[in-house]
């Protein structure tokens, strides 16, 4: 039985396996038919894009059509992924992970923690744009206050604070003592090995957690979205950022459909590059463009609070957004 996203062909090959090809087929065929966040092709997309400037940017300052589209803009993730998959063109793939992280990285901060920008992270992480992670997640967080286990395990493995790994370790096993979701647990477990450098636990955590992806039942995540988990490949890419190769390279990929194979070899075996943005925002949307292509600042906290400092982020990030749109 095909159990794999690809098999071998004849001449020794990777190819989609048929019945993957088949149940992304009906999946994406039945959550277009509800209309969940899908766009007919790009043309469509853009003429969606064209109507928030229309209701929300005409006519408006710069600054405020920046702030706008931080808040509103969304991109054809599950158009770009569907013709990326059947296609088996990892590179295309590559970019619409990249093209989804660039979005949400410069997203809304206000009222957000690091906890909150976590997510975001691993699917940096899968997108392999691994100088923004310390962008959402700054070492001085770690002396500011303590934070949800992965979080915490992410930045004291990501700027390698040997000094307090002991004290998180014993909190998130502390954490484990209580009844987790498989999901959650499985994730927190990898991330361990990792601070552990184990690399067998690494490879069966991160194979509970790809298979624990069939029992979310969360909000927006439907039959689709449970065959292809990018957070899955954030999660395996940052043992290639915090480990070195030999070692990364021993965690076994899983043998799930919902992990790409195929994707995590081509970016480990080309240097894990960033992707780019493919679509061009035609004007009067050019101001996406640039946004999208703007390395963001860096988050700080509000003083004596645990929140983001969303001022400063936007109005930093607008600065730099106009400077760099004045240029083009």
């Amino acid at each position: 039985m095909e159990t794999g996203f690809t098999q071998k062909d004849s001449e020794g090959l990777s190819v989609i396996t048929a019945t993957y090809r088949q149940q992304y087929m009906k999946a994406y065929a039945d959550d277009s038919a509800k209309g969940r966040g899908h766009y007919r092709d790009v043309t469509a997309y853009l003429d969606a894009c064209r109507k928030i400037f229309d209701d929300y940017c005409d006519g408006k300052p710069a600054d405020q059509q920046v702030h706008t589209w931080r808040g509103l803009l969304r991109v054809p993730w599950k158009l770009a992924a569907h013709d990326a998959l059947l296609a088996e063109d990892m590179p295309a793939l590559n970019d619409a992970l990249f093209h989804f992280a660039a979005a949400e990285g410069c997203r809304n901060w206000t009222g957000s923690t690091p906890d909150y920008a976590y997510p975001t992270v691993k699917r940096l992480l899968a997108a392999g744009m691994f100088d923004r992670v310390p962008l959402l997640l700054p070492e001085e967080f770690l002396d500011r206050g303590t934070w949800a286990p992965m979080a915490s395990v992410v930045m004291v493995l990501w700027h390698g604070r040997e000094d307090l790994a002991p004290s998180v370790r014993v909190r998130a096993h502390r954490h484990l003592e209580r009844k987790q979701p498989k999901l959650y647990e499985a994730e927190l477990r990898y991330l361990l090995a990792l601070l552990d450098e184990d690399s067998e636990e690494a490879s069966i955590q991160l194979s509970n957690y790809v298979n624990a992806v069939s029992r979310v039942s969360e909000s927006g995540v439907g039959p689709l979205e449970k065959l292809f988990w990018p957070f899955a490949h954030g999660l395996y890419n940052l043992a290639w950022k915090v480990w070195p190769e030999d070692r990364a390279r021993s965690i076994r990929l899983p043998e799930h459909e919902r992990f790409c194979d195929d994707l995590a070899l081509w970016q480990s075996e080309n240097g894990f590059p960033a992707g780019t943005v493919r679509i061009s925002y035609p004007e009067p949307l050019g101001l996406v463009n640039t946004l999208l292509a703007t390395t963001p600042p860096p988050l700080h906290l509000l003083p004596h609070e645990d929140a983001f400092d969303e001022a400063r982020y936007r109005a930093e990030l607008t600065t730099a957004v106009l400077a760099s749109h004045g240029r083009r």
